[in-house]
């Protein structure tokens, strides 16, 4: 099964269709089919073949969707890389990837500059929104002959898309991807999150990671995706209101932001019939909310990169639980398995641990990688007998929901005690006047190292220390509890918006 294949099939029988909403302007599947194949024979006409990988580095776009079918229809890897990385770490993954073509939005052209002098070898590089109409402009290629075009390979065994990590630990790896892993995973998203042809889905999550599955679905469905470069909730909602939208997929910050304004304005979201989240869990509080403003249904989904990316999902019926305790309860949890998706939790000595055990969740899946890109050593360290080591600590309840309790990367050892942050986190951010929350393990010649907590107050509000660490007591375990306190206006982040604990660690060490 190949990506290309299905958007060929779709413009057949859909044609004039809208498929992607981009800046107020309508693609019908005819134009993206078309389009695909007039950049696939520009990319072939410069050497592009199976195996050869083509960045993209820009703002979600149109042209996102056009160059990845044509990828698919030559067997090329399409790699997207994030534009809020610097443009050093740019450069090194591109030259790691030896690609010769690069889509790049006129956005960056600061830094396009510094590639064109710094990355090495030959490379095209091609503005996607430069109107101009020579092959250095996006509007050079779609200049190519509209013809049917194919790799020899038409297994969709190949790898389609090399998607990079949060490097939240380490530099960023390649995750490859096969065709036919995208394709599988993507209909199993359709199952799970019941969207179908009449859907219309705004993709305002970056694209260049995991969470271009969503788009790729609802594509796949025959569906329309209504594409925005970045979040501004004001723009959003309007957005929602003029094309009716029906699926939305956020952050659970984002989600609250939203929640906000809709507070502030007068908007028509009557379209809306689900939320998608991920990332992070949402508090009940804001399912309630959101529930009285929006009525519809909620889906948290849960994986990582190497996964497609999803493994469970919270399903609609666990959020809509009457009783508040049991919704609490639903909430901590990331749901059961999806689709195609097997778990397990497996103890240090390699044994499968019974119900409320915690041990390393190992995950199986539609989308599972083929590979780390040029990594054996690392890939080999990650899988044994077929399963993924996701790295994170988790257990499965009498139900079968699955609950994370941290990574294992993220543990802090204090006083011999093994802390999970995100126990602390989860205790702290249901405190009023915290807007967001870090803890982290620093340094302590007593402890080894003392939990420590850095917090972001919501506009407003008055807390210190000690506040914090009253709040604390008798909910977690007294070692739990952070021994020192810092508040920070924001908290870094990295290319994929997750809190960069590496950097907090190094701020305050």
């Amino acid at each position: 099964m190949r990506f290309g294949d299905l958007i060929a099939s779709r413009a057949s029988c859909l044609c004039d269709k809208t498929a992607v909403i981009y800046n107020d302007k309508e693609y019908s599947y005819a134009e993206i089919d078309a389009n695909a194949n007039s950049v696939a024979a520009f990319l072939r006409a410069n050497g592009i073949g199976v195996g050869n990988h083509v960045v993209y580095i820009a703002y979600n776009s149109e042209m996102y969707f056009e160059i990845l079918t044509a990828c698919s229809r030559i067997g090329a890897v399409f790699t997207p890389i994030s534009w809020r990385m610097c443009a050093e770490s740019i450069i090194e993954l591109v030259d790691a990837t030896d690609a010769k073509v690069l889509f790049v939005s006129k956005s960056f052209l600061e830094q396009l500059e510094t590639l064109k002098h710094s990355i090495s070898g030959e490379r095209k590089i091609i503005v996607i929104d430069d109107v101009g109409e020579d092959n250095a402009a996006y509007s050079g290629c779609l200049a190519y002959p509209n013809e049917e075009i194919s790799s020899a390979d038409r297994s969709g065994e190949g790898c389609l898309m090399q998607i990079y990590t949060s490097g939240t630990t380490s530099i960023p790896k390649g995750v490859m991807l096969s065709d036919n892993a995208i394709c599988s995973h993507a209909l199993g998203h359709l199952t799970d999150i019941c969207q179908t042809g009449n859907s219309v889905y705004m993709c305002v999550l970056p694209l260049f990671h995991a969470s271009s599955s969503g788009a790729i679905a609802t594509l796949i469905a025959g569906a329309t995706v209504v594409v925005l470069e970045r979040f501004r909730p004001k723009v959003y909602l309007k957005t929602i209101e003029r094309y009716k939208a029906t699926a939305l997929s956020l952050t659970p910050s984002m989600f609250s932001a939203l929640l906000d304004e809709i507070d502030e304005g007068s908007y028509d979201l009557t379209s809306v019939k689900s939320v998608i989240y991920g990332a992070e869990p949402i508090l009940a509080k804001y399912i309630r909310k959101a529930n009285e403003k929006l009525g519809c249904d909620f889906y948290q989904l849960f994986g990582m990169s190497e996964m497609g990316p999803v493994i469970t999902l919270l399903r609609a019926e666990d959020h809509r639980v009457k009783d508040d305790a049991l919704l609490e309860k639903r909430l901590k949890s990331v749901g059961k398995v999806a689709l195609g998706a097997k778990i397990k939790i497996v103890a240090p000595d390699g044994s499968e641990c019974p119900v409320g055990r915690q041990g390393e969740i190992y995950a199986q899946g539609l989308g599972q990688m083929m590979c780390y890109y040029n990594a054996p050593d690392k890939t080999a360290s990650v899988f044994s007998d077929g399963w993924y080591h996701t790295g994170d600590v988790g257990y499965l309840d009498e139900d079968n929901y699955l609950y994370l309790v941290g990574r294992m990367s993220d543990m802090i050892i204090s006083g011999g005690e093994n802390v999970y942050p995100k126990s602390v986190e989860e205790c702290i951010l249901a405190l009023d006047g915290v807007e967001n929350v870090a803890v982290v393990g620093l340094k302590d010649d007593h402890l080894g190292e003392a939990v420590t907590a850095v917090i972001v107050k919501a506009p407003g509000a008055e807390l210190d220390e000690a506040t914090v660490r009253n709040w604390c007591k008798g909910k977690i375990a007294g070692f739990m509890k952070p021994r020192k306190v810092f508040f920070v206006n924001e908290l870094p982040v990295n290319s994929t918006g997750k809190i960069n604990k590496r950097k907090l660690t190094e701020m305050f060490n």
